[in-house]
Formats: structure tokens, sequence, C-alpha cells
């Protein structure tokens, strides 16, 4: 088997490796969860104008720190525990930037707190591969096209929280297809 071939091979196979991790990501989790909404805790960490963004394991995407609310658990306390979990830092809640209802594909509503560090040292943890702070006005292109919007609103003025729905639709779907298989081809960086 020549080199080239064998290059072919594996690209093909990384795409369909991206496909059937997308498929389970996704629309599998959306199917069967259309039903049952889930609530998470994000966190928008700030330092000199860059914004803490993690680099999933599966799939490798750019998001912002958070995850569940564990039982016993405030949102609030949650997003401590996460922060630290996945990167490192100890933060200090500023505000409640407010809650981001996540409507069609994989629904679930997510209560965003804008944060600062606090101590602790910049590192990922077991779900990621990278933990990096980023210019909000240069965000890399693997970050999933949601959080944008609520990075914009963390960085304008605080106003009181606020319950905003983002629509998670087939156009979303498809620019978060691209994100996967170009990480996954090692496209983008």
């Amino acid at each position: 088997m020549s080199t080239r071939s064998g290059k072919i091979r594996d690209k093909a196979r990384q795409v369909v490796e991206a496909l059937s991790d997308y498929w389970d990501f996704y629309i599998r989790s959306t199917l069967t969860q259309q039903r049952k909404r889930y609530t998470v805790v994000q966190a928008v960490v700030m330092r000199d104008g860059q914004v803490l963004l993690v680099k999933r394991t599966d799939p490798r995407v750019w998001e912002l720190p958070g995850g569940g609310i564990e039982e016993g658990e405030t949102p609030s306390e949650a997003i401590i525990r996460e922060v630290v979990e996945e990167t490192g830092l100890q933060v200090r809640i500023e505000r409640e930037l407010g809650t981001y209802q996540r409507l069609g594909f994989r629904p679930h509503d997510s209560i965003v707190f804008v944060c600062t560090p606090i101590g602790g040292t910049l590192a990922h943890g077991d779900e990621a591969v990278d933990a990096q702070f980023f210019p909000t006005d240069r965000l890399p292109w693997g970050l999933l096209p949601w959080y944008r919007e609520v990075i914009r609103d963390a960085v304008q003025p605080p106003e009181s929280p606020r319950v905003r729905r983002q629509w998670l639709g087939l156009g979303t779907l498809l620019i978060s297809l691209l994100i996967v298989l170009g990480e996954r081809l090692r496209l983008l960086k």
C-alpha cells in the first residue's frame, strides 16, 4: 500500500469518526432529550480583556468552562467547582449574566456567570485538551457559534440577569459539524 493511499484512508477514517461523534453529541442526544431539558452552568472568565476557553476532549471544540450542577449544589457553587476542575483556576463570581435557553439541537438551559481568576495555575483538566485565554475580538475558529453571543453579552456594561433564547437550528448544526470536522482533520488551531 502506498503512503498516499494510507494517508487518504486515515483522513477518511477521521471523517467517519467525527461524523459518528457528531451524531452522538448532537442528533441522538437531541432526539432522546427533547422532552427532558437539563440545566448547566458556564463561566465567562475574564482577565485583561481576554476570555478563558477550554477545548473539550470530545468533541474537540472550544467552549466556555462549565458543566452540570451536582445534587445539593447551588449554581454558583457548581461554577466555581467546574472552573477549578477544568482549568485549575480559582475564580470569584462578579455577576450572573443570565440564563441562556438553548432550543433546537441539544436543548438545555445554561446559567452563565461572569468571573475573575483569583488564584490557581492555568492547566486543562481531564475533560479538556487545552485551556487558554483569548482576546474577545479574536476568538478561535473552533469555538461553537452560540458562545460568541454569550461572550459579547459579557463584555457589555452590566445589566440585571436576563433570560435569553438561542436557537440551535440547522445552520448552527452545520457550522458545528464543520468545526468538528476541521478539528478532526487538524485544519483548525
